[in-house]
């Protein structure tokens, strides 16, 4: 790719993030359906549904831009999203306040079977996860897999430290203290950015884990070297306005709101800048190796290690019929027509392949065929 924001399409490629998000579909024991058209909702005025959802702040910039675009076309197709993170949407869903959530993990079976109206769930959004850092003068953070898992753990405390000072010898660093930035609620976001530390680090395995709401160590705490945000844009907020802060955000709100990204280690100890090329090679590595750890931890010489999806959860019946429609036309656009925008809005677009079949599944009534599965 040698234009900023323009995609070589790749078959083989179309291929390996379609087998990657139908294998992390069916790993998570999911079934999709047709059939959400049913029973009856409070109405909105005139005859039309004012269809609310909220949840995942990962993929929100790009459902405001469909969902405005939907009601631009027509104003029937009214929905509003809060972005109040992956788990209070899950829970305001299940307890039947709003129409459908966003979540950067789909719903176990136990909370499948809680949801009035049975569930459907798809993924709509691909995406990368970076840390984003304010250091003045140090224009490419570099941060290897070790030295990033202790800063977590808050065994490394200073922005000057030998270690991080290794990774970036062209840089002179400041001696400052570094301020983590985490979320205050349960995120995806940061369960995708646990799990894979913890893919690697046994340490920060042990001593926080794969988590939506980690405890952080006291080291951190004590030292008044942890400050908590609300969703991504919250973080990124902080962030910016922070001096000696790092945090990690969906890669749209960072390129977005012109923030620095670090460059990460990956798994074959080259370090990777952030970036729409990057995030596609580690798709790539799941060629033949398509097993969680590869997910968790992208292989490849060139791929960006930190790479996840985001589902919209719905329901397959509804009590308002008005409400169906208008889901039923936002999966279609952003599958289709909403596409256009993916790239420019920092997520990585769905192959046509992927898409047309995830458009099969939504419009059937259940899956078909064998499909590769995680091992």
């Amino acid at each position: 790719m040698n234009e900023r924001g323009k995609v070589a399409p790749n078959r083989t490629l179309r291929l390996i993030l379609l087998m990657a998000f139908l294998a992390v579909l069916i790993a998570a024991g999911i079934s999709l359906f047709k059939d959400i058209s049913q029973g009856r909702h409070d109405d909105d005025m005139e005859g039309r549904a004012r269809v609310v959802g909220a949840g995942a702040s990962f993929p929100a910039p790009l459902y405001q831009r469909w969902f405005k675009a939907l009601y631009n076309r027509d104003q029937k197709y009214q929905v509003d999203y809060q972005s109040v993170g992956s788990a209070a949407g899950i829970t305001n869903f299940l307890q039947g306040r709003i129409d459908f959530a966003g979540s950067d993990y789909p719903l176990d079976n136990a909370q499948m079977q809680r949801a009035e109206g049975g569930v459907l769930q798809l993924p709509m959004a691909a995406g990368a996860i970076v840390f984003i850092y304010n250091l003045d003068g140090v224009e490419q953070l570099k941060l290897s897999r070790e030295v990033l898992a202790k800063i977590l753990l808050g065994e490394i405390r200073r922005w000057n430290h030998p270690e991080v000072q290794e990774d970036n010898p062209a840089d002179n660093l400041p001696d400052q203290k570094i301020t983590l930035v985490a979320r205050a609620e349960a995120s995806g976001t940061t369960l995708h950015m646990t799990t894979h530390i913890a893919a690697y680090s046994d340490a920060f395995a042990n001593k926080i884990g794969a988590s939506k709401d980690p405890q952080w160590p006291s080291a951190l705490k004590d030292a008044g070297s942890l400050i908590r945000a609300r969703g991504n844009a919250g973080i990124a907020r902080i962030v910016g306005s922070v001096p000696g802060a790092l945090g990690y955000v969906q890669y749209a709100y960072a390129e977005n709101a012109h923030l620095a990204m670090a460059s990460l280690e990956n798994r074959a100890g080259n370090m990777i800048t952030p970036g729409l090329e990057s995030f596609e090679s580690a798709l790539t590595s799941f060629e033949g190796h398509l097993t969680r750890q590869n997910i968790a931890d992208p292989g490849g010489q060139h791929g960006y290690p930190l790479v996840s999806f985001s589902w919209l959860i719905m329901r397959k019946t509804y009590r308002n019929p008005d409400v169906a429609p208008v889901l039923n036309a936002l999966v279609h656009y952003g599958l289709g027509e909403g596409q256009a925008v993916v790239t420019e809005m920092g997520y990585i677009p769905f192959p046509e392949s992927g898409r047309r079949r995830l458009l099969e599944y939504f419009d059937s009534r259940g899956a078909s065929g064998p499909l590769p599965t995680p091992e």
